[in-house]
């Protein structure tokens, strides 16, 4: 009897470990996929696969520039969606105070954008502290 690894699609006999790429057969299961495009501006941010790697835990995020814009995004997926959607839109719900930037969440088939305006850090002469712009 045996398994096929999700990595390499190869058959293995040993029940822990792939014969032919090591893989942790019994490790947690892969994070579910995050979209290939991001509802960011109208025509959407196709995002990288080194993007959406970076984004595949909720409190994870990217700084990007659409419309002139720099906005803050993260992903969460349908299953974790849960676990965040009190959080979520309490902070929605928190976009009339002028202290804390405009928010907005996008909801989609296999999860949710959480998209938050940016604006880099400056310095009380009003230059960019080094190194804190998006």
């Amino acid at each position: 009897m045996g398994i096929v690894c999700p990595e390499c699609g190869q058959a293995s006999r040993d029940l822990e470990f792939c014969d032919h790429c090591n893989r942790d057969l019994n490790g947690p299961p892969a994070a579910p996929p995050v979209p290939s495009r991001c509802p960011l501006s109208a025509a959407g941010i196709e995002l990288t696969p080194e993007q959406q790697a970076a984004l595949s835990r909720p409190e994870a995020l990217l700084l990007i520039e659409a419309d002139g814009a720099w906005q803050r995004i993260h992903w969460i997926d349908r299953e974790t969606l849960p676990l965040w959607s009190a959080r979520l839109r309490e902070r929605i719900a928190k976009n009339s105070l002028r202290c804390l930037p405009q928010a907005r969440l996008v909801e989609e088939d296999a999860g949710a954008w959480m998209m938050v305006d940016a604006v880099p850090l400056r310095r009380a002469d009003g230059a960019p502290e080094k190194g804190t712009g998006p």
